[in-house]
């Protein structure tokens, strides 16, 4: 072997042995000042998402006069409160909730309940309400059963008219009239203090 053979080698085992020395100290170096809450999110907080779709859904039934009753479960649970619905199970999006409302549809006259982010039953019927607090001459079936399910339970549900367009949030039975733009702020407020609802993953 030559001189210069001899010294390569030398030099390259040197650089090896140096690379397996420093790369453990280099890690744990690294773990000591690591901090999870350093890392950033990439995906989007998805209580957002989710109340996103619902307000874009009932923007478009409002204008469409595409009548609608969506109830989300909060702490109570419905099933013991609905009839006749379907287990659906699907991530909330907005075509589908929209899609769902429409005539053609074979479970548009029944209610659909969201639990976390998923459309959780369709086609649900609830018990009337049929006490004089529910006034409003344009109130139809949809309205009184809207308010008797958030009587009998902590739910919140949320009407829209096929005859106006007109949105309504119910909650313990009392109806407030809202605007389209203002559905997602009362979705936030109002199902903030659920323990079980927001049992949503932080991202997806």
């Amino acid at each position: 072997m030559t001189n210069e053979f001899i010294f390569a080698t030398i030099i390259i085992f040197g650089f090896l042995i140096i690379a397996l020395i420093s790369w453990p100290i280099g890690l744990y170096i690294k773990t000591r000042h690591f901090n999870p809450k350093n890392i950033k999110r990439k995906s989007p907080d998805s209580k957002i998402r989710t109340y996103s779709q619902i307000a874009e859904a009932v923007e478009v039934m409002s204008k469409e006069k595409i009548g609608a009753l969506i109830t989300f479960q909060r702490d109570d649970d419905l099933n013991v409160l609905q009839t006749d619905g379907i287990k659906l199970g699907s991530l909330i999006v907005s075509s589908v909730i929209v899609a769902l409302f429409r005539k053609e549809s074979d479970v548009h006259d029944g209610s659909m309940i969201l639990y976390g982010d998923k459309i959780e039953r369709i086609g649900s019927f609830f018990e009337i309400d049929f006490s004089s607090q529910i006034k409003n001459k344009n109130f139809g079936a949809r309205h009184r059963a809207a308010s008797g399910i958030t009587k009998s339970s902590d739910a919140i549900s949320i009407t829209v008219s096929e005859e106006t367009g007109k949105i309504h949030i119910f909650e313990d039975g009392i109806p407030k009239l809202v605007k389209s733009k203002d559905i997602f702020e009362e979705l936030n407020r109002r199902i903030k203090g659920s323990k079980k609802f927001n049992k949503i993953p932080d991202s997806i």
